[in-house]
């Protein structure tokens, strides 16, 4: 999520060729020079392996989650995907304003039961994202790595369950007695 000029992607595709492994990789990205600078960087061994997705970020609110909203893009492509990297949308203009939110696609795959266990879901530096689904959707992830820079989650397999951490925090220490 976030093609950027196509590097991850392409040392991806590169590591799917030289294990001699299957695999289709499809990048979403917002904005149009990204893809093409992305598509006109790939070596040409690599190109039949990536799918490029153009597509606008809009807004959503989790139905859950109330006076935070989100930003998504408006489609993401099918599929059973076994590796997720969060590095986008980044800001964009609504109506000639900047907007800067934080990316919900993950949450909103995850509350929709759209990530399959075992998916890895990979935060480079999206914070913003990654906050939510440790504070409502932590016992459904484990946590693989974590550095500052960056964090990496596995998706356990049990039912999606919705649940306020720090709601419950605050309820145990009684404030709200």
């Amino acid at each position: 999520l976030g093609t950027g000029i196509g590097l991850s992607a392409a040392i991806i595709a590169l590591a799917i060729k030289e294990k001699k492994m299957e695999g289709k990789i499809h990048t979403v990205e917002q904005f149009e020079k990204c893809t093409k600078l992305a598509q006109e960087l790939l070596p040409e061994e690599l190109k039949g392996s990536i799918e490029y997705h153009r597509v606008d970020p809009i807004i959503w609110q989790h139905p859950d989650i109330p006076a935070e909203t989100f930003s998504i893009f408006k489609e993401l492509p099918e599929g059973d995907f076994d590796l997720i990297i969060v590095d986008g949308p980044g800001p964009f203009l609504q109506e000639e304003k900047l907007l800067e939110i934080p990316n919900g696609d993950v949450l909103k795959l995850h509350s929709e039961g759209k990530l399959k266990p075992g998916v890895k879901i990979y935060f480079d530096g999206r914070f913003g994202a990654l906050n939510p689904i440790q504070r409502f959707y932590s016992s459904n992830f484990w946590l693989l790595d974590s550095n500052g820079r960056s964090t990496t989650l596995e998706r356990k397999d049990n039912e999606v369950k919705f649940e306020d951490e720090r709601k419950k925090m605050f309820e145990d220490n009684g404030y709200f007695k």
